[in-house]
This record gives structure tokens, sequence and C-alpha cells, in this order.
């Protein structure tokens, strides 16, 4: 018998912007432990890890039953100077050794503090203390910083923190006998990951058990996933992207995860060497992918699916990838806050859907755009604040009740921060960040309209397009745009795309000025940082689109 499909279609069509939660599939109280064990039983021989994180090495691989063995290993390493319940971070880039410590740490039920490899002492310093964590982990050294040596200078300054190791036990390391670990229930807290501190310093995000075993296999099933497949991960392991969906996701179906480095040639490599199924990719990386098939073809024929998300995924990018891959582009959304995914397209779903929506709710959570005045549910089809509630919201931040007080309401609403509108059947379209609102003269534009606009007109001349806010003397602040041009593309051809925008777009809405952008400057999270665009804007650093035929904007029109 055939499971239930992860989302199923409604029956009567929605008359609110409210999503009930699906029952049909219900939540497994088990733990990431649990998830290994189920793997190297049903599928002891199945590949379950390739290591293609350096590139041009010949990748490590582990079968299940390996994976559990080399994770049993360190969960008895751990145990020697860990109890349950204890916090052990891990400081490194993406590499086999990441996921056999955080597996360890899960067996021996520890809970996984999961630190950017990019942060410096003090950024590291705050999260070990913040957190709590007993033991910090490092790798090797990574962009010339020694990770070892600096946080071995943080063991006299941090109270909590007694051992810095690193991330796998060695042949000398002491181990606790026996195979019995204490047993790890699906509420225990799993990870602690940290925000991305857009809005301050990041704060600490508690996640359990149970909800990203059961989100990484529902977004797995959704896309079609299965024993014996092969899925490609790029994504980093100190995010949700990397470590729960990229990661668990293979392991709770049984697939094959290969853990790759994020260079273009070498992800289209991977993916034509070991015929992967599907893969996940940010927006940025996925776009440098398709411009390396362009100059270097491969044969990635074997896709079936390819994931992506973040707040914008133009739908020119979705129809560019669906064409070079010849297969279906699903898009998700989600946040730390809520385990990972909140949404999928699944490919099933309409092409125009997929293009435009990140998909419906996932079971067992509960949706609604919320009004931004009376916060109930707004009318279908009206923009509002994208909330959930349900089973995979998080128990709060660590040390900071007000922070948890914000984010989740009396009623149990956490609140994404993030706007959107809801169809009839649920699919839900993002349209942009309430913190990115730009206001000129009163009136309000959101950066993802402008960008999707931009790119509609621009076909063929821009590849991306990132508007953000600058201060205005006449009307407090103004949209502007840095766009990246196709290559090839001429100047009069992208100039001629910048005053066909006049006749699609509000005039008040149309940037003030144009922006040429070579790459976009990004995160370690692969995720755009708009940011740092708007910094070298300010500064001078873009050199400006200059047209001679377009009119001055004037006025509030």
């Amino acid at each position: 018998m055939s499971a239930p499909p992860v989302i199923a279609d409604l029956h009567t069509p929605l008359t609110r912007s409210h999503w009930q939660p699906q029952r049909h599939r219900p939540v497994p109280a088990i733990s990431i432990g649990d998830l290994l064990r189920a793997a190297a039983q049903q599928r002891p021989d199945g590949l379950a890890l390739l290591d293609a994180t350096v590139v041009g090495a010949e990748p490590r691989s582990w079968t299940f039953a390996e994976l559990l063995e080399h994770s049993m290993d360190q969960a008895r390493w751990l145990s020697t100077f860990l109890e349950p319940g204890e916090n052990v971070a891990l400081w490194s880039d993406n590499r086999a050794e990441w996921i056999l410590g955080a597996y360890g740490a899960a067996l021996a039920g520890l809970t996984v503090v999961t630190v950017n490899p990019a942060l410096g002492p003090e950024e590291t310093a705050h999260i070990v203390r913040t957190s709590g964590a007993a033991a910090l982990l490092v790798g090797p050294p990574y962009r010339g910083r020694d990770l070892r040596a600096i946080a071995e200078r943080l063991v006299g300054e941090l109270s909590t923190l007694r051992i810095v190791s690193g991330l796998v036990a060695t042949a000398e390391s002491p181990r606790a006998s026996g195979d019995e670990m204490p047993p790890v229930a699906g509420d225990a807290l799993a990870q602690i990951q940290f925000t991305s501190g857009s809005t301050g310093r990041p704060k600490a995000a508690m996640i359990a058990h149970s909800p990203i075993c059961a989100i990484s296999e529902w977004v797995m099933a959704g896309m079609g996933i299965g024993p014996g497949d092969v899925y490609v991960n790029p994504s980093p392991l100190f995010h949700t992207g990397g470590g729960v969906i990229g990661s668990l996701g293979p392991l709770a179906v049984g697939a094959t995860q290969v853990l790759a480095a994020p260079e273009p040639s070498h992800l289209l490599a991977m993916i034509e060497r070991y015929a992967a199924a599907g893969m996940t990719a940010v927006p940025t990386v996925l776009m440098r992918m398709l411009d390396e098939l362009d100059v270097a073809p491969r044969d990635v024929s074997s896709m079936r699916v390819l994931l992506t998300g973040s707040m914008s995924v133009p739908e020119l990018l979705v129809d560019r990838a669906e064409a070079r891959f010849t297969c279906s582009v699903v898009v998700g959304y989600g946040m730390t806050e809520l385990s990972s995914n909140f949404t999928l397209g699944v490919p099933t779903d309409p092409l125009e859907l997929r293009r435009r929506t990140v998909g419906r709710v996932l079971p067992q959570m509960e949706g609604m755009i919320a009004d931004l005045g009376d916060r109930l549910a707004a009318p279908i089809g009206v923009e509002g604040e994208i909330c959930a509630r349900g089973f995979a919201v998080t128990p709060g931040y660590v040390g900071d009740p007000d922070a948890t007080a914000r984010l989740v309401d009396a009623d149990g609403w956490l609140r994404t921060g993030d706007l959107g509108r809801m169809d009839a059947q649920g699919y839900i379209e993002v349209t942009g960040r309430m913190s990115d609102l730009i206001i000129r003269g009163g009136e309000n534009i959101y950066p993802r309209e402008v960008e999707a606009a931009v790119l509609s007109t621009g076909a063929g001349c821009f590849s991306a397009a990132y508007v953000v806010g600058v201060p205005d003397g006449s009307f407090g602040e103004v949209p502007v745009v840095a766009v990246v041009p196709v290559p090839g593309s001429t100047a009069e051809g992208q100039a001629h795309a910048r005053r066909a925008l006049a006749t699609t777009l509000a005039r008040y809405k149309q940037p003030a000025q144009w922006y040429l952008l070579e790459r976009p400057p990004l995160r370690d999270t692969s995720k755009v940082d708009k940011g740092a665009i708007r910094a070298m804007i300010l500064d001078g650093s873009l050199p400006e689109l200059l047209d001679q035929h377009a009119e001055p904007l004037r006025g509030n029109g």
C-alpha cells in the first residue's frame, strides 16, 4: 500500500487565507538516532554518504551500516566527557566529519549547536556563551584561519566551555564501552541554530528531533526522492537547508547524499557522475550552474527534481532551470524557527503555480495570512503577514524570552515577518519582507514586486535584479535597483529594457537609479546580501546603468 501524498488536494476551496492542519501523515515521535538505525537496518549495504566537498579529490563514501557504526563510535567518544542533555558546538565547513559528529551527538543525547565557520572569535564566543555549550568541536583551518587555535583561546574566557577538540575521535581517543546509548525522545532538543542576525545579534533558536525528522522525510517524499536515489547537497550544514533537508532528508528515505562543494562545474560533474535524481540549490547557486552549463554542457538528464527557495525566486529562473535540466523545479519556504521547511511545491503542481508560489503548507502545520490591521485571516488573495502554528514551531530562543514573545504570540502563531498571499487552494505566494518595505513619499513599495517587473521586461538582458531603498531629500527614500547583466547583452538592449519598465510599473515604484552588478555579494548561507548591495550603492562602488533617453522621475505619480 502506497503512502498518502505529502500534501493532499483540498476538497473545498478556502474562503479565507487560513490553512487547517492536514492530519493524514502523523508526526513520528522519533529521533535522528532512530532514523540512522532504521536506515542501517533496511538498507545496510546501500550507499548513504559521499563526501565530495574537496574539488578534484576522489569522494569518500559510507554505506548506511558504516554510517551508523561510525556515528556510534563518535557517540561513545562524546559520552566520555559529556552528559546527555549537554550542548556541543560544531565549528567547521562542510565535510563528512561534521555529519558524523552531529549524528554521534544525537545518538549520545546531546544537543548540537551549529557555528558558521566564517565567524570570528567574538561572534563564536557569543554563540558558545548564549547556548551554554560545554564542548566546541572544530574543523581544519578555514580560509586561512586556525579555528582550533581560536577555540582554545576561548576556553578560559567562557564559563561553560570545558573541551575543545577535533570534529571526530582519533585512534587514541577514549571510548565508552558497550553499544547502548540513552534513549532520546522525539521532543528532545536536537539542535540550537543561530539566526542570521540581520536585525541585531544572532538569536539561538531551539529545534527538536521529531520536527526535523518528519519535515526532512516529507520534503524528500514530496519531491519524489526515495530509496536508491542520489541527492546532491551543496548547502551549508550549519543551517537547516543543508543540515536538515539536504542531510537528514536522504537519510530518512534511504537515498544517497552527495555532500558537495557549491562550485558550479563541480556540482554539475557530481550530477553527471552519480546520475543524481535531485538536489537543493539556492537561486544564486542555481543561476551560476545554469551559466556554467551554457559554456560547458554536462549530461544532467538524470535529474528529476530540483528544490530551490529564498525570499525571491524569479519566475524566469524557474523557467530557465526547467528547460536546461529538463526536470521539475519546486520552491519551498521556511525558516530556522520553523525547524526548516514550512511549505513545499511538488512536481505534480501546475507549472504556473511552481513558478509563482512556494507551494502549500506541510502536514500537521497550520498556516495563515494575517491581516496587517486586525491580525485575523485575510481574504483570499489579499496580502498580509505569513504566520505559522503547530508542532514545528521553535520552543523559543535560548535565554531571550522577550524575543520569543515577539516571535510567537499568545495564541501560538509564529509571525514570520514575511508578506504573502494565499489562493483558494492554499498555495502561498511570498511578496516581500515587512522590514524591506520602502516608503517613498507615503507610498509603500515592496522590492520583490519591482524586481519581478525588472526581470520580466529585461528578459535576455538581466539575470538578476535587487531593489533596495536609499535616502532621498524629497521623498524620504526611493527605490534603486542593481541588475546583473546576462553575458553578451548589449548596453543598448539594457537601456531599452529600462525604458520598457515605464509601461509595466506604476511611476512611483520605478527605480530612481539603475546600477550594474557583476556578481551579487553572498552571505555564507549562499543567500544574497542586500545590505552589502545597498552599501556598495551608497559608497559609489557600483557603476550606473545610464540611459540618456530615460526621463528623470519627478512627482509622486
